[in-house]
């Protein structure tokens, strides 16, 4: 209850974003991701509708992102698929509407086809 007073610790993603590089691949591997998205972290839920961010979360959903490494070709998809499939509107309405990804990923059919995948 105390976070919605402002009265709570700054997450380790928190200060990830901080960073002005960080990548796509540092937040998914934090343990507290799925938790920050469910409280509506809106930093993170910012760096989600960015347009190089949302199309690398769609590739390693879609398959087109495979990581040589154990993590990406199983860690990064499923914990993509939860970030894209847990009900943050703001990135569903990115999704479907396009307002900042390009015509070939933006269809509100691409999006239905990730939703089934992550139920």
């Amino acid at each position: 209850m105390f976070w919605r007073f402002g009265f709570h610790n700054a997450s380790a993603i928190d200060s990830l974003l901080d960073k002005e590089d960080v990548s796509l691949e540092a937040i998914l591997d934090e343990d507290d991701l799925l938790q920050e998205c469910k409280a509506q972290n809106t930093r993170l839920i910012d760096f989600f509708q960015r347009t190089g961010v949302l199309k690398r979360l769609l590739g390693y959903v879609t398959g087109q992102i495979e990581g040589h490494e154990e993590r990406g070709r199983f860690k990064y998809p499923y914990v993509a698929t939860e970030v894209l499939c847990g009900e943050i509107w703001s990135i569903v309405e990115t999704c479907i509407e396009g307002k900042t990804v390009d015509g070939s990923w933006a269809t509100a059919d691409l999006y239905e086809r990730i939703l089934c995948v992550g139920t």
